[in-house]
């Protein structure tokens, strides 16, 4: 292979390889556009952002979840320090775009915080941004996930914890006509207690189909395994050993315009984990 060659090769691949997100300062600039900064792009999301990343008010974001008619969508209480953001990318209907994701702080109203999502064009102008704060910490998780020849998704997560179990809530993403699309969203519980750990981890991954959208399967594994028991256990006994998954299948249904899951989802792990509450 001649060095050009692998020069190409090798900037072929940097632009195509999914980005796993990095934190990033305010005063970073973004890669790729000479004289901008990530200040600059929180800023378009925080108009009243100060220099300090001290900011009160957001451009209107609508939640990751249909709320109904019931709820209005959450909104920062304000005020609140940024003092840094995910960044990433994401290639959607054959565009490279630039996403970023910021705590807004605390919910008017809710217990969970504000964490902004938005995605800008290749010129950074704003396209779309939506609230993904399902819980306390909230941001993008992993490597985008390639959805069809010229589309990736974005996994992004939340959770909180206390003295022995861990909340978490996950949402899968695309960008269809230049705007956030949530896919669905998927609950957790892990525990530890006397003699016992139980974790459940997501996953989720592509099968390619050649053209147009393809199937994507989410995959919670369920593992229970034992543990030392602590002193306040007394002789309680260690729970059973197990290993289970729940899987969905998401197919795209182009009369819809979106994606649908198989059979009733992950109605039977929100049953399981609902008694666990």
């Amino acid at each position: 292979m001649t060095r050009p060659t692998a020069i190409a090769l090798s900037a072929f691949l940097a632009a195509t390889v999914p980005a796993a997100a990095e934190m990033r300062q305010l005063i970073d600039p973004v890669a790729g556009h000479p004289g901008r900064t990530w200040y600059d792009l929180t800023k378009i999301i925080v108009p009243d952002l100060t220099a300090e990343g001290a900011g009160s008010e957001a451009v209107a974001l609508r939640y990751v979840e249909d709320l109904g008619d019931s709820d209005e969508d959450p909104r920062p209480e304000g005020p609140f320090i940024i003092r840094s953001v995910d960044a990433s990318t994401l290639e959607a209907e054959g565009r490279r775009l630039t996403v970023l994701s910021a705590d807004l702080g605390p919910a008017d109203g809710w217990a969970a915080k504000v964490e902004a999502l938005a995605v800008f064009d290749e010129g950074l102008n704003l396209l779309d941004a939506i609230n993904v704060g399902q819980d306390s910490f909230n941001g993008i998780r992993g490597n985008p996930i390639r959805i069809s020849a010229r589309d990736q998704a974005l996994l992004t997560y939340s959770e909180h914890f206390n003295s022995n179990q861990t909340y978490g809530s996950y949402a899968l993403l695309m960008i269809r006509d230049g705007q956030w699309q949530t896919i669905d969203t998927i609950s957790t519980l892990s525990d530890r207690w006397c003699g016992h750990e139980r974790t459940q981890s997501l996953n989720a991954a592509s099968s390619e189909s050649g053209p147009g959208y393809w199937p994507i399967t989410v995959t919670v594994t369920d593992t229970q395994h034992s543990s030392e028991a602590d002193d306040e256990c007394g002789g309680e006994a260690n729970g059973p050993e197990f290993d289970k998954t729940y899987a969905v299948t998401y197919t795209w249904s182009a009369s819809m315009g979106l994606y649908v899951a198989s059979d009733h989802g992950f109605a039977a792990l929100d049953e399981e984990n609902g008694d666990r509450y």
